[in-house]
């Protein structure tokens, strides 16, 4: 079954075959692919009719792009953001397949009638990296796999995040940050008992220079690139089992719990919810 969108901006969340034609009045438009935060994106072209000689123009970004910001950054994700790019009366044959659970299709129709159809699938990942999360509160973990990369989870919402465990820069080979995402109206009073320390825990707030360089990073501002979110109101690095208090605010529109310059095998986990 096709599924006809209409909406110049649009966000798709399930998988299935979609498909867009032009009106009477056309402008550059956007379709948002959203799947869940373990997936990759699969795009199939069932058919294509944008004219090139009208510039007429359809581009697949790895990722997503907001004002001219990318998630995943250019430093977390280096690619090619015009690779993908097509026009004319034949199919792009060639499937796509996204890094992450975000991709995002860039479309100008400049002539009546003329459009596109695709399927969407969703595709496990086994190693989710950078991830954007639209939902309203939940328990995150964030790993590096033992690779030196940056991992992200860019929040589309004011949060509280609490830190429940970390695990970085250390030996080990569990290293970890662990969140809770919750609402910013939330009262400690309705929080559960603090998980008990143990007796291995250390923590340190003065990461920038210790263990190589290895923390992660509680960011907040206006855009999608952590690189350009001026308010930085947490940093961690180390290695502690128990609840982090009290919750970190991200107050701002886009939010992100970063891992940084990692060469471990690093993980985390926190918890958020939205700011209303």
């Amino acid at each position: 079954m096709l599924c006809l969108f209409t909406e110049c901006i649009q966000l798709v969340k399930n998988p299935g075959q979609y498909w867009y034609i032009a009106g009477e009045t056309n402008t550059g438009c956007a379709l948002f692919l959203l799947g869940g935060h373990e997936t990759r994106l699969e795009i199939e072209f069932l058919d294509f009719n944008i004219d090139c000689e009208s510039d007429g123009l359809l581009s697949i970004i790895d990722g997503w792009e907001m004002n001219y910001e990318l998630f995943p950054s250019l430093e977390d994700l280096p690619r090619d953001i015009n690779k993908y790019r097509y026009c004319g009366l034949k199919r792009p044959r060639r499937k796509f397949v996204s890094s992450q659970n975000a991709a995002l299709i860039n479309y100008y129709t400049p002539k009546k009638g003329q459009g596109f159809s695709i399927r969407v699938k969703f595709i496990s990942n086994p190693f989710p990296c950078n991830v954007i999360s639209i939902e309203n509160s939940g328990t995150y973990t964030l790993r590096n796999y033992g690779l030196r990369m940056n991992c992200s989870i860019s929040i589309i919402y004011p949060e509280v995040v609490n830190v429940l465990s970390v695990n970085i820069g250390t030996t080990s080979t569990g290293n970890s940050i662990d969140f809770l995402q919750r609402p910013s109206w939330y009262h400690r009073s309705n929080e559960i008992g603090k998980v008990r320390k143990t007796p291995s825990m250390k923590f340190s707030s003065q990461c920038m220079t210790q263990n190589g360089g290895n923390y992660f990073e509680l960011k907040t501002g206006d855009g999608l690139d952590p690189k350009y979110m001026i308010h930085r109101t947490k940093t961690m690095c180390g290695n502690f089992q128990r609840q982090y208090r009290p919750g970190v605010l991200l107050g701002c529109g886009n939010s992100v719990v970063r891992m940084r310059k990692l060469t471990l095998y690093t993980t985390g986990i926190v918890e958020s919810a939205p700011c209303e």
